[in-house]
């Protein structure tokens, strides 16, 4: 899973697709001649794992997946690729640094701006005492939840993941310490029950720079349907 993230602005023109800002000639090595490449816009933020989870992540691993302590939904139908008729500059760049990249999609600057930022993106789990399961709906997590009650976090995807993982790392225990304490695989069923909860939005998950910078700068651009983002992760 890469997480860094490249976006490069193409607007369309008649058929076809250039780049939206003139390309900027740099050398890539000591001993190489001036090439032109895109301009990334998004490299005034910084590397953001959930975010690349979130915009291209949907061929990722199951078993990568498997090990987080939250999971963040791939956007439906990402990646896409790269397309056909990207354009020379943005595809021969994407061909020089091949290897890096992890998955590469595009979308629409609209596309971009509409994405439902204000909505719940992240989702925890945690074992908790069977008694305080009605606690949970599922949605945010609870205010009332005291410091001092027992909440053992835990991978999100699934108790049989959480037991294989927890098996990998010596063998009984399924979530992570609480106050020093471990919970174990024999309590989980008749004292301890899995529950979840939503934790961030999308645009806390992005940040501040990509909310207010990156998509004001896309905004600038004029039509958000004749201009499009070429992303990668990294």
């Amino acid at each position: 899973m890469g997480t860094d993230i490249a976006m490069f602005v193409e607007r369309r023109e008649g058929s076809r697709w250039v780049p939206a800002d003139p390309p900027e000639t740099v050398r890539r090595g000591y001993d190489d001649e001036d090439s032109l490449d895109p301009v990334n816009v998004y490299s005034r933020c910084g590397p953001n794992t959930a975010l690349a989870e979130a915009l291209a992540d949907g061929a990722r691993d199951d078993d990568m997946a498997a090990d987080r302590m939250s999971n963040v939904p791939p956007l439906p139908g990402h990646p896409r690729g790269m397309p056909r008729d990207a354009s020379p500059v943005v595809m021969e760049y994407a061909e020089y640094v091949g290897e890096l990249v992890f998955l590469v999609s595009w979308m629409t600057v609209r596309e971009l701006l509409d994405l439902p930022w204000d909505e719940p993106c992240t989702y925890r789990a945690a074992y908790v005492r069977k008694e305080y399961a009605e606690l949970f709906d599922g949605t945010a997590f609870p205010a009332e939840w005291p410091a001092d009650r027992e909440l053992y976090e835990a991978v999100y995807v699934s108790d049989e993941v959480a037991e294989r993982r927890t098996r990998e790392y010596g063998g009984q225990y399924v979530a992570w310490e609480w106050n020093g304490r471990t919970i174990t695989l024999g309590q989980v069923g008749p004292e301890y029950v899995r529950v979840g909860w939503v934790d961030r939005t999308l645009a806390q998950i992005a940040g501040d720079c990509v909310m207010n910078q990156l998509l004001p700068h896309l905004r600038a651009y004029g039509d958000p349907d004749a201009h499009r983002v070429i992303y990668w992760t990294w």
